[in-house]
């Protein structure tokens, strides 16, 4: 929670550190903060959906990786905005079905937030060729 205030304060107060930002919103000075909002929604959507699809299973000991992921790119959604979480989940899900295929085989678990982490390492070094990659 205290993650998501700082998100809100520097997506207002520090809007030119945004380096992609939407296009469909033409006032600056709302253009940060919007874009903020919608990575946070996007962030936190799949994860929320994973945990709605567990929970009818009845899983509910899978429940809390899945809510620390929601909250994790809830806050990475707010930092970085829509577009780049669009593409960390997209890279963290690629990840997490590699290191599904690769635990049987070599015994090693990975917590999800460690695919996470790397999808948005990822994303921030190569975030040009990402974004000119993959953009829209």
């Amino acid at each position: 929670v205290i993650a998501l205030a700082v998100v809100a304060y520097g997506s207002w107060n520090w809007r030119h550190l945004y380096l992609e930002r939407t296009r469909t919103i033409r006032l600056p000075e709302i253009k940060a903060p919007v874009d903020a909002l919608f990575g946070i929604i996007w962030g936190v959507s799949p994860w929320i959906i994973a945990m709605g699809a567990v929970y009818l299973r009845g899983k509910r000991t899978a429940i809390a990786p899945l809510r620390s992921l929601a909250m994790a790119s809830a806050v990475i959604g707010g930092f970085l905005g829509l577009r780049p979480v669009v593409r960390i989940t997209l890279l963290t899900l690629f990840g997490w079905l590699v290191t599904r295929f690769i635990r049987p085989a070599s015994g090693m678990r990975l917590s999800p937030l460690v695919v996470l982490w790397f999808a948005t390492l990822i994303q921030i070094v190569f975030w040009r060729q990402l974004a000119s990659a993959f953009s829209w």
